[in-house]
């Protein structure tokens, strides 16, 4: 990181003081950063699934599946809207769950 720093003659910025060559009165600073490390952990909660129907023009159909636990649930739903309905776009989706703890600095 840069960090411009006034001239002593009073010129600001410093590079544009006549008497100052390229680079004069900019000084670098470092910066620290520490890191933590992050333990990711599946969480043993059932992941969740589903689907909207977005086939039927400009504002879509708007069905919902609402949340399944199995993918396979939402496959069988997707084809019952199909049948009944000939629509034949869908947005999928899948949810799953994690804890996230603390972990050392590093």
């Amino acid at each position: 990181m840069l960090m411009s720093v006034s001239h002593p003659g009073g010129c600001a910025p410093p590079w544009e003081c006549p008497d100052v060559g390229e680079g004069a009165g900019v000084v670098e600073a470092k910066q620290v950063m520490h890191f933590r490390n992050y333990e990711i952990t599946p969480d043993p909660a059932a992941p969740s699934y589903g689907a909207t129907c977005v086939s039927g023009g400009l504002r879509g159909c708007g069905a919902d599946s609402g949340d399944m636990r199995r993918s396979e649930e939402v496959g069988r739903w997707i084809a019952q809207h199909v049948f009944d309905t000939g629509h034949e776009r869908f947005q999928r989706r899948a949810y799953d769950f994690i804890t996230a703890e603390l972990g050392h600095w590093v």
